[in-house]
């Protein structure tokens, strides 16, 4: 950790939640700078910092720690916002968290490719709801190989490794938002959870069961053409590996 923290910090112009400087246990590492002409490059390193995308991006690692003393607050717990105008593209994203949410994408999100990496909760702030990524809107979102695990036995108000579902200040549902070649951990309420969305879920994808084993591939009635093909059982404890995973279907849902 001091290592971390005596690295230099250099800001990158385009991509930031309110002041870009880094505290003193977070840095931005990059190996090129943002011009006016093209997206930020580089990587951006941070401890306790969350770490907000609002213009394009072209990345090749986003890498956020968050421990207990980020608080317990939204403002500071969560790890990585992407808000409106993010867009590009993020080649790996190593998320560990302790406080708040992994990734909370919001509508005005588009046309973003992340390509590899992991969502990783180990803790949460008393009182918060967790989830390793939320997507509240958004369009043309891909994940593509990422690991994500948030649940932890016995330990309440984890919702889910992946929410899609329209929510917050978003207008229109999340459309064309998949993660495909995934991985989701066990333990948490539901393991994906897939609402008010459009062509949006999981493909070709392996889960193991939520706290409440019905509810590991969870399909509301408002998800719309949603996306569960190609996905089993991953190397779960005690079961299986390859049983395919068919979507529990909340309220008239379909497939």
């Amino acid at each position: 950790m001091a290592a971390l923290a005596a690295a230099s910090v250099l800001v990158l112009a385009g991509c930031g939640g309110g002041s870009e400087e880094a505290g003193p246990t977070g840095t931005i590492d990059t190996t090129a700078t943002a011009t006016t002409t093209s997206p930020p490059t580089g990587s951006i390193v941070r401890v306790d910092h969350m770490w907000t995308c609002r213009k394009p991006v072209d990345l090749a690692l986003v890498r956020i720690t968050m421990t207990p003393a980020a608080g317990a607050t939204r403002k500071t717990a969560d790890a990585i916002h992407l808000r409106p105008g993010c867009t590009g593209r993020i080649g790996r994203i190593e998320v560990t968290q302790s406080a708040g949410d992994g990734v909370k994408v919001a509508e005005g999100v588009h046309d973003l490719e992340i390509d590899g990496g992991f969502v990783r909760c180990i803790a949460k702030a008393p009182g918060l709801h967790q989830d390793g990524v939320q997507v509240l809107g958004g369009d043309r979102i891909t994940l593509r190989n990422v690991r994500i695990d948030c649940g932890r036995p016995g330990e309440r108000l984890i919702n889910s490794n992946l929410f899609i579902n329209q929510a917050g200040r978003s207008t229109h549902p999340p459309t064309d938002v998949v993660c495909d070649h995934c991985s989701f951990g066990g333990d948490a309420a539901h393991t994906v959870n897939i609402q008010n969305s459009v062509r949006s879920g999981i493909t070709d994808s392996t889960l193991c069961p939520a706290k409440f084993e019905k509810l590991t591939l969870t399909v509301g009635a408002l998800a719309e053409e949603p996306l569960t093909s190609g996905n089993e059982l991953g190397r779960c404890a005690g079961l299986e590996v390859g049983q395919p995973v068919e979507p529990h279907l909340q309220g008239g849902g379909s497939k």
